[in-house]
């Protein structure tokens, strides 16, 4: 049994671009009823309405003639895609795999981190209890406390 062939991203992209160009859509409702489209476009449109949110009228499953009327609310992952779509920005890579830390956990990591190498470095340099951040931080230094502050009168 032959292998299914692979495809390359580019590869892919062309035949979906060559695909999104076949006009066999028809508009169906609104001021464009009846217009042959792309399925690039149908999709555009499709992606517009759950950015914008939209309202859904299907029969009522209990006697199927009074139409229910359902709001769907807009979707934050097609504002975004549309967003950056429109501000040149490349989309994010998908991949399969959960990331090991939450954004705050990696936050925390990053300032521990820090903080540690900032101890490191204090216990390295002899005479040092904290951190030397610079100048009027209250740390002495090497040389012994700074000169004594001017009293007023």
């Amino acid at each position: 049994m032959a292998k299914p062939p692979r495809y390359n991203s580019r590869q892919l992209t062309d035949h979906l671009r060559e695909l999104a160009a076949d006009a066999e859509t028809i508009v169906v409702g609104g001021e464009d009823e009846g217009r042959v489209i792309t399925k690039g476009e149908a999709l555009a449109r499709l992606l517009f309405e759950k950015a914008l949110g939209y309202v859904e009228m299907v029969p009522d499953p209990k006697n199927g003639k009074m139409p229910i009327e359902i709001v769907h609310s807009p979707e934050h992952w097609a504002i975004q895609l549309i967003w950056e779509r429109l501000e040149g920005r490349a989309p994010q890579a998908i991949t399969d795999e959960k990331p090991s830390l939450t954004a705050t956990e990696r936050v925390t990591e990053l300032a521990r981190l820090r903080f540690n190498h900032k101890a490191e470095a204090v216990a390295a340099v002899p005479g040092h209890s904290a951190p030397v951040d610079g100048p009027g931080d209250g740390v002495e230094g090497p040389e012994g406390p700074g000169p004594e502050p001017p009293v007023a009168g």
